[in-house]
C-alpha cells in the first residue's frame, strides 16, 4: 500500500465504543447441570470498552483501528453494531480550544 493509499487517522472519528461481549461456560455439561450453574450465576452484561478510529461503518459492524504506520494499519477491531450500546466522540476536531484544568 502506497502513502496516497493510505487513508490517516486526520481523517477519522475518534470514538470510545461500550459494547457487549459474549462468554462462554468451560467445558462440557449436562442439561441439567448447565441450568443449575445457571440460576447461581448473576446474569451480567461483559461490558467492554474500545478506544479507536472508525475506519469503516457498515450496516452490520463498525471497524476501529487504533494503531497506524504511515502506510499500514495494526489493532482493528471489528464490533457488531447490534452489540454497541454507547458511542462517545473524542474526536479533537469537534472539541473546545481549552482544556479543563485538574484541581489541585
Amino acid at each position: 500500500m502506497s502513502t496516497q493509499e493510505a487513508k490517516h487517522f486526520k481523517d477519522l472519528d475518534m470514538v470510545l465504543v461500550e459494547w457487549v461481549d459474549v462468554h462462554e461456560k468451560d467445558g462440557w455439561r449436562f442439561k441439567d447441570q448447565l441450568i443449575k450453574l445457571l440460576e447461581e450465576e448473576d446474569e451480567r452484561l461483559f461490558l467492554c470498552r474500545t478506544v479507536g478510529w472508525i475506519l469503516k461503518e457498515g450496516k452490520h459492524n463498525t471497524t476501529l483501528v487504533s494503531t497506524e504506520s504511515i502506510t499500514q494499519f495494526s489493532d482493528i477491531n471489528v464490533i457488531p453494531n447490534c452489540c454497541i450500546i454507547r458511542r462517545v466522540s473524542l474526536d479533537e476536531r469537534t472539541r473546545s480550544p481549552g482544556r479543563a484544568k485538574k484541581k489541585r
